[in-house]
């Protein structure tokens, strides 16, 4: 009986009561607007709301609530936990400076955000308070621009170049400081990148739209937009002795390479999930850290039902379709610190089992979720009815059945009448089966 190692893959076919769910919804929730004036009142009569600026973490928004800084803003409507609608609206942002003075530091967020959205080359910033030497300068400037790419998932910027009036000294103090930044982006034509940047636009919409219908819960969000990116995004790889490597384009490190040339690494993946998330009113966060052998990664924190819960859509998809997998979707910490790494003081814990794919209230195509002796072979019986040529056995409560690794594998052999390739763990007090025929 051979045995190996599948990865991962994520196969989403939702049953959901007696009718299957679509992955693509038909009834668009979405509108759109655009505010020439330079602001927008939030109005809503019942429910909740939540709002995500530029892809940022979606958070509840108050009726009458006035939007004025420029940007792209998510507004979505749920009613008893389920999404009634959303709308897009657009406060413009007048032309881009690219001299600029900082009365006071809470401007310099805002102006370096304009800066980078706008993908401005060279920005020179005159700072009308404080004295500062290079250093602390310089750790001003990139503590805000670390803090502005950690929460906008569409911003592209690779680095920076700094000129200082003391660059030969960095250790002087000067009183209101002249600084010129030189920005580093994936694209060295800004044009490009602008187009990039409108057809993301459009296609963000286009996605909420095909994807998204009234009446979903968030895991039922989550799962619809996951799917779309699993199955429209390829991992940026090649494939050196059959093993793969890391082969990113300029720009499959971010959304755009993720939504519009559909190739991405890590934090393409993650960028893109983040944004599409957080639009739709499920709050989401960025996660920094390693995997295996101290390698750089990038995914997911997702908020559902009011606990987060690991989301890595890099290594849940799969070039090859596996139908039935579904590791790295909403896993606890106690899982993903198997194979991840990161600072964990920075991010919130993970350690509801509720939305968990064991115990989520979703059946998927091709995987059994068994509880009782008698329903491993009705899963068996369905498994051979439906013709399929793999899937996953989830056998629940070990602590309570006392599941026998080797009794139930012989009992699938028996059943199927064939032998059969397979991977199985324990995970979440549950015994998991995934195989192929």
């Amino acid at each position: 009986m051979k045995s190996y190692q599948i990865k991962k893959h994520l196969f989403f076919l939702v049953l959901w009561g007696c009718m299957i769910l679509p992955v693509y919804g038909k009834t668009s929730l979405l509108t759109e607007n655009t505010s020439a004036i330079g602001k927008y009142k939030v109005s809503f009569e019942k429910g909740v709301a939540f709002i995500s600026r530029d892809g940022s973490e979606a958070t509840p928004v108050k009726n009458g609530t006035i939007l004025s800084k420029p940007g792209s803003y998510f507004i979505s409507f749920y009613e008893k936990g389920v999404l009634e609608g959303i709308h897009k609206v657009t406060v413009l942002r007048q032309q881009t400076a690219t001299t600029v003075t900082i009365k006071q530091e809470t401007e310099l967020e805002e102006v370096l955000k304009g800066a980078l959205e706008d993908f401005i080359p060279t920005l020179k910033l005159n700072f009308a308070y404080g004295t500062y030497n290079m250093e602390e300068l310089s750790a001003l400037i990139n503590k805000t621009i670390d803090r502005l790419v950690e929460t906008y998932p569409k911003l592209t910027y690779q680095g920076n170049r700094m000129k200082y009036a003391a660059y030969n000294n960095p250790s002087l103090k000067v009183e209101k400081p002249v600084v010129e930044l030189s920005f580093i982006y994936p694209l060295q034509v800004k044009n490009t990148l602008k187009l990039y940047d409108q057809s993301a636009n459009q296609k963000i919409v286009q996605i909420l739209k095909s994807c998204l219908e009234k009446g979903m819960s968030d895991y039922q969000i989550e799962l619809a937009l996951a799917d779309y990116i699993i199955q429209n995004v390829e991992y940026s790889d090649n494939e050196v002795k059959g093993e793969s490597y890391a082969n990113p384009t300029l720009l499959s490190h971010t959304l755009y390479g993720a939504l519009i040339d559909g190739k991405a690494v890590c934090d393409g993946y993650a960028h893109a999930m983040r944004y599409l998330l957080n639009a739709a009113g499920v709050p989401t966060k960025l996660v920094i850290g390693t995997t295996l052998g101290n390698v750089g990664h990038a995914w997911n924190l997702v908020k559902i039902q009011g606990a987060y819960y690991h989301l890595d859509t890099t290594w849940a998809d799969e070039d090859k379709p596996v139908e039935g997998v579904y590791n790295y979707f909403n896993e606890q910490d106690s899982f993903m610190e198997n194979t991840h790494t990161w600072e964990r003081i920075k991010y919130p814990k993970a350690i509801s089992l509720a939305y968990t794919i064991p115990y989520m209230p979703v059946n998927f195509k091709a995987t059994y979720k068994i509880e009782k002796n008698n329903q491993v072979s009705e899963a068996i019986s369905d498994f051979q009815k439906k013709k399929l040529q793999a899937g996953t056995f989830i056998l629940k409560n070990v602590n309570e059945q006392r599941w026998k690794p080797e009794q139930i594998l012989k009992q699938m052999v028996d059943e199927l009448g064939r032998s059969i390739s397979y991977t199985c763990y324990y995970k979440y007090n549950c015994f998991v089966v995934t195989f192929e025929i």
